[in-house]
């Protein structure tokens, strides 16, 4: 019974067991909570879940934006600037770019200087490398659509203006989910 309540433990990472030098306690961090959520959702949703995942982003994302725009430090604009400006002059595989994106909403999540919003999104954007991935691979404007649409959120960020920020994350999320309607379209039927 104790090895098997040990294992459990271990399997929800909070501790290390190392043969023959014993059993160690993990340090807790967004992984801990955010990697079973991952699993979870990896797991148990449809194959097709692409439309679910960017219907929940919807939902979440334009508010994490209206607070990144109440909240933000200047050094959250100055790490937004850097990740637009990288997508801009990104040239490399489609997988690259699928994790600029992605990293320029958890900075958003993270400027909005609440420490539950990262948490929250992050089980949700692991989802996303393979869709954005295939995005890109079927859609040649998602590239210059994300940087059109980054930069006004920035924008509305810096400005501090949350409404704006909610309005243009909203606006970005749609063509998102046009670009993943065309997408699915171009995958073979099963």
């Amino acid at each position: 019974m104790i090895r098997e309540a040990l294992r459990t433990v271990s399997a929800k990472g909070l501790i290390s067991i190392e043969k023959g030098r014993g059993i160690f306690v993990k340090a807790l961090s967004a992984d801990t909570v955010s990697d079973p959520l991952h699993q979870y959702l990896k797991f148990k949703i449809s194959q097709n879940y692409a439309l679910d995942v960017i219907h929940a982003r919807q939902i979440i994302e334009p508010s994490i934006a209206a607070f990144a725009a109440q909240h933000r430090s200047d050094d959250d604009l100055e790490k937004l600037h850097s990740n637009i400006n990288r997508l801009i002059s990104y040239d490399g595989e489609t997988s690259g770019l699928a994790s600029l994106d992605m990293e320029f909403h958890l900075l958003i999540a993270k400027a909005s200087q609440n420490q539950v919003m990262p948490l929250i999104l992050d089980p949700i954007h692991r989802l996303m490398p393979e869709i954005k991935k295939s995005v890109y691979q079927t859609n040649d404007h998602a590239q210059e659509s994300a940087i059109e649409w980054h930069s006004k959120i920035v924008e509305a960020i810096e400005q501090a203006d949350p409404e704006l920020a909610s309005k243009m994350m909203h606006k970005h999320l749609a063509i998102a989910e046009e670009h993943i309607r065309i997408m699915l379209k171009s995958q073979p039927k099963e």
